[in-house]
């Protein structure tokens, strides 16, 4: 062990440790990148796409980024897609040559699109297509788990939380910022464990007052099979001109770290939300992405974040996303549903309980 001190220390992924990942004929690795230019110092995406049968990666240069931000940012849907296809999918999808398990692993603004949703210029969803993969950066891919898969398919279910505001009744509330009662998650939890009930699991289930931080993973001695958690979700952009010690100011943060900026609202979230009181205390009601990095969830192949803005979070060049995704797949999660805009709470419920009733799982 001493003498390991002496060699030297590297850091660097070379993409044929990545390659002997893959062995399916039928999977293409596509690793996004962000360069500089040095003509014109601008930032440029670029793709390393690459299959097993590639004796090194095709580099396939892409658009500059501030054309995608606006486009990003355009408010018509149809003109940001058409960008999408045109200047990332396209030039990409030259070198699958016909296959269709696609493993992606974005960088910067990319992270933020959800290509699932994208329609190629075949008028169909790229998730009807191809099989997407998403992985936080390439080194995720090289991450051992140590799934134990229990017999017993234990489910824990969170919804309905109390946050302690008045009672207020709108329609249809979104699940992000503002903590309105969610009247549509009670009913999505119960026919959530009704359905995975039939289906063989050990269902837990947490509302009201009762789905709180206390009742968190962190204590229990094995991990469940599926966590599932319907409430609102918050991402909080940094400030540094903010001095409070409260988590939210008016849409902003100071808290320098990302992960303290990400979280979940749990039961009692309101009164933390604008509070001074230090955050990531065991029961303040705000479940924050700091708090999911200690957890162990080694055995839960399933996380579904049922809220707004899950998949947000801060980008890192080169490192993915730093929010709620980060910390879940760090915990030990295998897979994720997460969102990357608001959803609202009726539409959200009956989705979730169409997705439970098709998904198959290992027996």
């Amino acid at each position: 062990v001493l003498g390991s001190v002496q060699e030297p220390y590297r850091c660097i992924t070379e993409w044929e440790s990545i390659l002997k990942t893959v062995t399916s004929k039928e999977e293409v690795m596509v690793e996004f990148i962000l360069l500089h230019r040095p003509d014109n110092g601008a930032r440029q995406y670029a793709a390393l796409v690459f299959t097993n049968a590639d004796k090194s990666p095709h580099f396939v240069p892409l658009c500059d980024e501030e054309p995608l931000r606006a486009a990003l940012n355009d408010t018509d849907d149809d003109q940001q897609n058409d960008f999408i296809v045109k200047n990332i999918w396209n030039p990409i999808q030259a070198h699958f040559g016909g296959r269709i398990v696609i493993s992606l692993f974005p960088t910067g603004l990319l992270s933020i699109i959800p290509f699932a949703g994208i329609v190629s210029d075949n008028n169909l969803y790229l998730c009807n297509e191809y099989g997407l993969k998403f992985q936080l950066c390439a080194t995720d891919r090289l991450t051992k788990k140590y799934n134990l898969y229990p017999e017993n398919k234990s489910v824990v279910l969170f919804g309905a939380a109390d946050y302690g505001l008045s009672p207020s009744k709108p329609e249809n509330p979104v699940r992000g910022q503002g903590f309105h009662y969610l009247p549509s998650s009670k009913k999505e939890i119960a026919s959530i464990s009704t359905v995975l009930k039939e289906k063989g699991c050990l269902v837990e289930v947490f509302s009201g007052r009762q789905a709180t931080e206390s009742a968190r993973l962190s204590d229990r001695k094995e991990s469940p099979f599926v966590l599932h958690i319907s409430t609102h979700g918050f991402y909080l952009p940094y400030d540094s001109g903010i001095k409070d010690k409260g988590l939210n100011q008016e849409g902003k943060s100071g808290y320098y770290n990302p992960l303290l900026r990400t979280g979940l609202a749990l039961s009692g979230a309101s009164k933390a939300w604008k509070d001074s009181a230090s955050l990531n205390l065991p029961n303040d009601g705000l479940l924050t992405a700091y708090e999911i990095f200690g957890m162990s969830l080694l055995n839960t192949d399933l996380v579904v974040l049922s809220a707004c803005n899950t998949g947000l979070g801060e980008i890192r060049d080169g490192e993915g996303v730093y929010g709620l995704q980060r910390a879940f797949r760090s915990a030990g999660a295998r897979n994720m549903i997460m969102t990357l805009a608001e959803v609202s709470d009726k539409e959200t419920a009956e989705f979730m309980t169409l997705f439970y009733q098709n998904w198959k799982f290992k027996t």
